[in-house]
């Protein structure tokens, strides 16, 4: 390797297992956990969206695997021919696979865009330079330090109510159809995690200098 490919190899350690999954073909996924080879695939993935704090493994390939502190963020893109059969497995419904995805599709009637060449959008690059400047960098052989994210008092009490309705008031006391049971059993978590990726991504300067502060004090609202 070239110096600036050790370079980037050695910053892709420091790293290690702190990423999400972005998936061009969603399809391609689904289709390979048939596989003997990746037997259990699903399962593993699932208990990496619970975030347990820790988890292990033993494989014949790997040994052990530990992960600790897990939070498995995943994007998929896929078409509705690809998907069809997958999105209509009841199993994946019933396993709890796909309530814990947030599925969604284009409106209207599709609008021609001239291509001007492979290129993030600004707001998103902007956005996530700003994550890489005010989160802590790990540094290989130390782990990443977990960020604590607290709640305030207006927050929780509208969050509270939003439970008591999913969890209980349509599961418990409203005849529901069972596909839907795990997907509104989990619409809880789906609003935090879904709310502390806004709130990190939506920072402005001012506000990141003050989430610095906090990270430093040991605690981050949102």
């Amino acid at each position: 390797l070239s110096d600036a490919d050790k370079a980037l190899e050695s910053r892709k350690r420091d790293f290690a297992a702190q990423r999400g999954m972005c998936i061009d073909e969603m399809s391609g996924l689904m289709g390979s956990t048939t596989r003997e080879y990746n037997t259990g695939l699903l399962e593993i993935l699932m208990r990496l969206y619970d975030c347990e704090e820790f988890s292990e493994r033993s494989t014949r390939g790997q040994g052990k695997i530990i992960v600790k502190n897990a939070y498995l963020t995943m994007l998929g893109a896929s078409t509705p021919g690809a998907m069809i059969k997958h999105l209509t497995n009841e199993y994946l419904w019933s396993n709890g696979w796909w309530p814990r995805f947030a599925l969604l599709t284009p409106e209207g009637e599709p609008q021609w865009i001239k291509s001007v060449g492979c290129k993030e959008p600004e707001i998103i690059r902007d956005r996530l330079r700003y994550l890489d400047k005010v989160l802590p960098q790990p540094k290989y052989p130390k782990s990443a330090n977990v960020q604590m994210v607290a709640i305030d008092t207006e927050a929780r009490e509208l969050w509270d109510k939003y439970n008591k309705i999913v969890q209980f008031d349509m599961l418990v006391t409203k005849s529901m159809d069972g596909k839907l049971t795990g997907t509104y059993g989990r619409s809880q978590v789906q609003s935090l995690k879904v709310a502390m990726l806004l709130a990190a991504c939506t920072y402005d300067g001012i506000q990141l200098r003050l989430i610095r502060q906090h990270i430093n004090d040991g605690i981050l609202t949102a």
